[in-house]
């Protein structure tokens, strides 16, 4: 429990990050942004504005 909470918290801490990062893009750079990273995730959907306001991936794991 004690090391899912550090990986919690250590995953939690760059989720902060990357949003602060994003937050200070321009809406053009924030689209690349998610075209990059759905790029590098295989996925073609779930980009970072979704994900802050509530969207996201949903699925099974």
């Amino acid at each position: 429990q004690a090391m899912k909470a550090e990986r919690d918290a250590h995953m939690q801490k760059r989720i902060n990050g990357t949003k602060a990062f994003y937050a200070s893009l321009s809406a053009e750079q924030q689209q690349i942004f998610d075209k990059e990273t759905a790029q590098a995730m295989g996925r073609t959907g779930g980009d970072m504005h979704r994900m802050q306001h509530g969207g996201g991936h949903h699925g099974r794991h």
